[in-house]
């Protein structure tokens, strides 16, 4: 239960993160999975 509820913290501040360092153009770091800019950072790698 606990866990739980600290994962969905995380999660919540990993959403403001994003709406603060997007707009300046800096990358969200990954929290709770892969975020989307390290998604497009790796396919960007893909041959």
């Amino acid at each position: 239960m606990y866990a739980s509820l600290g994962l969905n913290h995380s999660i919540h501040h990993r959403g403001q993160l994003s709406m603060y360092l997007r707009p300046m153009g800096a990358k969200v770091p990954s929290i709770y999975g892969e975020s989307y800019d390290a998604r497009v950072a790796r396919e960007a790698w893909a041959p």
